[in-house]
């Protein structure tokens, strides 16, 4: 720490001085933050607006399927019967779905078994196998033993469920129920899951008596329009393309309609026109008057790019068409200082238009230019900004890596001048510091000399 004698000897806040000094030095420190500041937020906007536009490219990008303007929608008469599901590219028609049987699991039970010493008595020690597993039957009673079992059955096969339940008052069984529906997945069937030792144990005398059958393993059958079908599962898919039908109620039948759906065309239409909207809103929020990239010539070509994007005629010679002949106007109803740039979407004239020129609309998005003629937005739009957003050499890109090399540059100027900073303020300091002691020794010899002189007068009278 420096000696400092702020104002002893001058009766001036030298302190207060240096540091208002050392503002008026700061000026230009100040002014590289401002700089550094607005360069690192105009890097932001462009980091930003290379993102939107990345999304524009990708919901672009998916307008150039022709399947995106040929989505469908899958709908059952009677959810009770049978529940549908169905992909966007589902085969339209209508299907009389018949359900005659449903799948069903396999279940089998052991002999009913009292907790008293009577009747049945299961061998404790011995083993049975489940699925390859092998487990001891433990316990010092039957339900001890059942339910030990049950529980080792459950952490050993993911084929087979075992449950204990009470069958009369006093007397309990073990319950054994395959995972999987259908004839293939019965209990020790081809893929099935696969028991033995039971009998050896004292569970029961052999499997295929009926005594020990609760349901019998079945397949679902169905009929789609008269066709006959059968499914281990009660979820059917296949049968219709792209749907899946799910089976709930035997002898019921339900009317499976897959149809066009303009809702969801108009879906996918809508995020291309807000991704198209986002892009412009912050192009224009920015380089209007007064704004921070106001006449930024970067901005300015892209603006112009995205209204010819949108707004040229497009198709092969003889048979163009306009983005606005299906409905999506850019400024539409504005005028002057009202327009802005957006696009906007007359939902009944859209779908109206995909109903009447299905094919010609997908070509104004889609079309590859192969013909001759101005290539689909959709297309012209994915080549487009990919020169702007490529990470190799694309235009904002440039604009966001020369940012870096500004800020570094004005990093380097803050960090060199905060240094001349402290230097200077430790000359400043120095050199009060010197005055005042300069002032303290002048004033230390007049002292003395007024000493001296009254001493003097004294002496002479």
């Amino acid at each position: 720490m420096g000696f400092s004698v702020s104002g002893l000897v001058s009766g001036i806040n030298t302190d207060s001085m240096i540091s208002q000094l050392m503002q008026l030095e700061r000026i230009p420190y100040k002014n590289l933050e401002t700089k550094k500041k607005d360069l690192g937020d105009s890097q932001t906007f462009f980091r930003t607006l290379n993102t939107k536009m990345n999304t524009l490219k990708t919901v672009a990008s998916d307008l150039t399927l022709g399947s995106n303007f040929n989505l469908s929608s899958v709908k059952s008469s009677d959810e009770t019967a049978a529940k549908v599901s169905g992909t966007s590219t589902a085969s339209t028609g209508n299907y009389n779905v018949v359900i005659n049987n449903l799948a069903k699991s396999h279940v089998v039970k052991s002999f009913g078994f009292t907790n008293d010493g009577k009747g049945q008595q299961l061998a404790v020690g011995s083993k049975v196998t489940v699925d390859g597993q092998e487990i001891e039957l433990k316990g010092s009673s039957n339900f001890e033993i059942l339910e030990n079992l049950k529980n080792d059955i459950n952490k050993n096969s993911k084929n087979v469920s075992a449950s204990v339940v009470e069958t009369k008052t006093g007397e309990k069984t073990l319950v054994l129920t395959s995972t999987r529906t259908g004839t293939d997945h019965a209990i020790n069937s081809t893929n099935g899951p696969k028991l033995s030792g039971f009998k050896a144990a004292g569970l029961w005398n052999d499997l295929s008596d009926p005594s020990h059958q609760v349901q019998a393993a079945e397949n679902a059958k169905i009929s789609v329009n008269g066709l006959d079908i059968e499914s281990a599962s009660n979820e059917i898919k296949g049968v219709i393309e792209g749907v899946t039908i799910t089976a709930l109620k035997e002898g019921s039948s339900s009317m499976v309609t897959v149809a066009k759906d303009a809702d969801k065309v108009v879906e996918q239409v809508k995020k291309f026109i807000d991704a198209f909207n986002e892009v412009r809103k912050m192009i224009r929020d920015n380089t209007g008057k007064e704004k921070p990239l106001q006449g930024d010539s970067t901005l300015r070509s892209l603006d112009m790019e995205l209204t010819d994007w949108v707004t040229g005629l497009v198709g092969p010679d003889g048979n163009t068409s306009l983005l606005a002949e299906f409905g999506i106007e850019m400024d539409k109803g504005k005028k002057g200082s009202e327009m802005d740039g957006q696009l906007v979407l007359d939902e009944k004239v859209f779908k109206e238009k995909l109903e009447q020129y299905p094919d010609k609309l997908t070509a104004l998005f889609n079309y590859d230019g192969s013909k001759g003629g101005n290539k689909g937005i959709a297309q012209t739009i994915s080549d487009k900004v990919q020169i702007w957003t490529s990470s190799a050499n694309g235009i904002l890109n440039s604009r966001i890596k020369g940012y870096d090399s500004e800020i570094s540059f004005v990093t380097t100027a803050m960090e060199n001048m905060e240094v001349r900073l402290q230097n200077k303020e430790k000359l400043l300091k120095k050199q009060f510091t010197a005055m005042e002691l300069a002032m303290g020794q002048l004033q230390g010899q007049s002292n003395w000399l007024n000493t001296q002189l009254a001493s003097l007068n004294a002496s002479n009278k």
